[in-house]
């Protein structure tokens, strides 16, 4: 039996699922999901958010771990541990948080085990790429939604849209995560060096001020706005940003599964390095600018 904790936001929960789902590939086994940690108490005051499960938004049936089959993993009680541990259950407890760079021994891992991390890296999931893609298909945009059918027919009649997505609220909180303006000057001019007539469309949440007073990447743009946001249904905001042609995305998960889960050939895909932490996140297809 083998574990994937979910935790996070939404982009974070979707790695998480895709790496769960990569170990069913490898040994053909259904592999249980831990989500025990939307329901805690979390103490928000360094992200200044609070993270509720969200892959409940797509067709898919993760199977849920009990709390008798996390406790040898989990338990505070050492002494239990170890005694839960002579009985034969648990396993090797996995925490990727000390190297957060792909690791091919993750998944070479035989028996039993507990995997706690992000696992941000397209190459754990790579031989089932489309099987992923098609696991988080969203929900349509119902035709009486009329702000994000707007924001479709605009794009329809563009001929290269590109979606530039900002990240600034709680990365505030966060040293050395706030993007400069500067990379998305460079990005922006890297987009028309390859595409053909552009047109800009910025998606960021808690940062409209930030936008229309201060964000000058020397071209005109369009501000999609926080109606998605407010409404806590971010993840059109996603649906959106796939309906682009191409991309300039933020050093976050949230716009990075839009460009992956849209990426064709054609499709030009700028991003920031370093990433955070990890830049094996990005594919090599994608240009990345330095910051």
């Amino acid at each position: 039996m083998k574990i994937v904790e979910l935790m996070g936001g939404l982009g974070n929960q979707m790695f998480q699922y895709a790496f769960g789902k990569a170990l069913e590939q490898k040994y053909n086994e259904k592999v249980l999901y831990d989500n025990f940690w939307f329901n805690e108490v979390k103490d928000t005051t360094k992200e200044g958010v609070v993270r509720e499960y969200g892959l409940d938004l797509f067709s898919i049936n993760p199977n849920f771990a009990t709390k008798e089959q996390i406790e040898p993993y989990i338990s505070k009680n050492k002494l239990k541990r170890m005694w839960l541990k002579l009985l034969g259950c648990g396993g090797k407890y996995v925490r990727e948080y000390k190297n957060p760079q792909y690791n091919s021994e993750y998944l070479k891992i035989k028996g039993n085990a507990y995997y706690k991390g992000y696992f941000q890296c397209p190459k754990y999931f790579e031989n089932i790429a489309d099987e992923i893609r098609k696991d988080f298909t969203f929900p349509p945009i119902s035709v009486d939604d009329a702000f994000n059918q707007k924001w479709l027919k605009r794009f329809s009649e563009c001929e290269n849209p590109v979606f530039i997505h900002l990240r600034r609220g709680d990365y505030k909180n966060l040293a050395g995560w706030l993007l400069p303006l500067e990379y998305y000057q460079k990005a922006v001019a890297e987009i028309k060096k390859h595409v053909k007539n552009p047109t800009f469309f910025v998606f960021g949440s808690e940062c409209d001020d930030y936008i229309k007073n201060e964000f000058d990447v020397g071209a005109p743009f369009e501000i999609i706005g926080e109606e998605n946001a407010r409404n806590r249904e971010d993840w059109k905001d996603i649906v959106l940003m796939m309906h682009c042609k191409h991309a300039i995305i933020a050093n976050s998960t949230f716009s990075w599964w839009a460009a992956w889960l849209s990426d064709t050939d054609g499709r030009t895909i700028i991003a920031p390095i370093p990433f955070t932490v990890n830049d094996e996140i990005l594919p090599d297809n994608w240009i990345r600018i330095k910051r």
